[in-house]
């Protein structure tokens, strides 16, 4: 559904408790909080009302600057780039095309900055968030205790689903470190097994390189791969599925009254909300 519409629809909703016409600030925030209340509500609906998207075995992600000193280019990116020196990834879509194409990397900066050699005038750091870096190859890495780390997609939410053919179940859901289940998982007795799997997110070095965050997946056989694997991107609002427009314009109105300190307008909005998410079991 186009964005207009569904901020019209969170205007109407709102008119519903504001028959005094009280003034509202609504068009600078209305954006951001519908994109907000999109986010909050796929973290907190079932699976089934989701759209599953593949975790890339080869992660990609959008760049944000370049620049270039001495014919060497600096490349930052959006989020973590999961390279290190010697990669050979794919740089593609950035506005001077000079950068674009097969580069090897020659220095990493930290987790969103790398450098390569590149025949080319100089130029200050200029944004470029058109482009993409495609690491060069599967980036699975095996640690002695079973445990493969797959790098976390830039734009995750929320896990949707990874199974390894030895795991006998798959896990739907990533613990949280300081979860009772996370903290068991260094208790060689409590952790994880084939099944009954475990899947936690940390942010680790297990290239040997800088920080990045990764789906710790534990226990699984040395060199396997994942027979599924599958997130929940951050949505924008607009990219959801009609059947949860209802419930997310609601959610964003509620926002937009506390934003406008008028909780007394908002409480209603959200009970309208926590209603339209029960009535999704029932479509």
């Amino acid at each position: 559904m186009e964005r207009e519409i569904i901020s019209t629809k969170v205007r109407v909703k709102m008119d519903e408790f504001n028959q005094e016409k009280a003034q509202i600030s609504f068009d600078y925030y209305i954006g951001p909080i519908m994109d907000e209340s999109a986010r909050e509500l796929c973290e907190a609906i079932p699976l089934q009302y989701l759209t599953p998207v593949a975790i890339p075995s080869a992660p990609v992600v959008k760049t944000q600057s370049r620049s270039l000193t001495s014919n060497v280019a600096t490349v930052k990116t959006q989020s973590e780039h999961f390279l290190k020196v010697s990669d050979a990834p794919v740089i593609a879509g950035m506005a001077d095309s000079g950068y674009n194409g097969t580069k090897t990397v020659t220095v990493i900066v930290d987790a969103r900055t790398f450098k390569f050699a590149l025949t080319h005038a100089d130029e200050i750091e200029t944004g470029d968030s058109g482009g993409t870096v495609t690491a060069p190859t599967a980036q699975l890495f095996v640690s002695a205790d079973k445990k493969i780390y797959i790098p976390v997609p830039g734009d995750y939410l929320r896990l949707y689903e990874i199974k390894f053919p030895s795991w006998i179940v798959p896990v739907r859901d990533a613990a949280k470190i300081d979860s009772p289940e996370g903290k068991m998982q260094d208790n060689p007795y409590l952790s994880a097994g084939k099944g009954r799997p475990s899947v936690m997110i940390k942010n680790l070095t297990p290239t040997g390189g800088v920080y990045g965050k990764f789906f710790v997946c534990g226990r699984c056989d040395l060199q396997e791969t994942p027979s599924s694997a599958f997130y929940v991107k951050a949505p924008l609002a607009e990219e959801l599925t009609e059947k949860l427009i209802d419930a997310v314009t609601w959610l964003a109105a509620s926002k937009m009254f506390i934003v406008n300190a008028m909780g007394d307008k908002a409480k209603p909005c959200y009970e309208q909300y926590v209603l339209s998410v029960q009535s999704l079991s029932k479509t």
